[in-house]
């Protein structure tokens, strides 16, 4: 996990980020990511009591704030971190706690049972919706005496912007974080809203 890449995360999501409650969503490396973003809310100016954190398929050993997480046994990819995080002693990913049947078309993708979409989002949606609103619900909104977004963004140094140069040549992946974070956005979305009319 790069504290580059919190740090530019944090950046671009600050002057989009004005509500009272947050509810960070994490999948797979992401998970990291939010456990980590969790962290330095907290330190920077969002409550405890405003903020959670859903994580899905994690190979992170926690979920930061003691929050919520969805991760299947059939997800190959945690399974494969499990067993190599064992070998060397490093702390292992959470234990499974759903059982979702891996889509025929992931039998023999050696990331099969991972994927956010359709191993998780479209097969899992109503568990994913129910955590979610459970995670939500337990949110009291809290008021920000910052005149600009609800956290103090991380200072942009002349280093950073050198790395961010480096990345964006050497890692298109790094550079496509935004993009990454609205696809999501687009495809939790709809579900959201259609299971809104069940609770």
């Amino acid at each position: 996990v790069s504290d580059h890449a919190t740090k530019v995360i944090l950046q671009q999501i600050h002057p989009e980020l004005t509500t009272q409650k947050i509810l960070l969503l994490g999948h797979s490396q992401g998970t990291f990511y939010t456990n980590l973003m969790y962290d330095y809310l907290l330190a920077n100016g969002v409550s405890p009591q405003s903020i959670a954190v859903y994580n899905l398929a994690t190979p992170a050993s926690y979920v930061a704030g003691g929050g919520a997480y969805l991760t299947s046994t059939t997800d190959k990819l945690v399974n494969r971190v499990r067993i190599i995080d064992a070998s060397v002693g490093a702390p292992e990913p959470l234990p499974a706690n759903i059982i979702i049947p891996l889509p025929p078309e992931e039998l023999n993708d050696d990331w099969g049972g991972h994927h956010f979409t359709s191993s998780y989002l479209n097969p899992a949606a109503d568990r994913i919706v129910a955590d979610i609103s459970k995670s939500l619900a337990r949110l009291q909104a809290s008021r920000s005496d910052m005149q600009e977004g609800c956290f103090v963004p991380p200072e942009k140094s002349v280093g950073q912007s050198i790395q961010s140069t480096v990345f964006a040549v050497v890692d298109p992946v790094a550079s496509a974080a935004k993009p990454a974070i609205r696809a999501v956005a687009k495809n939790i979305g709809p579900v959201l809203a259609s299971a809104k009319k069940g609770f």
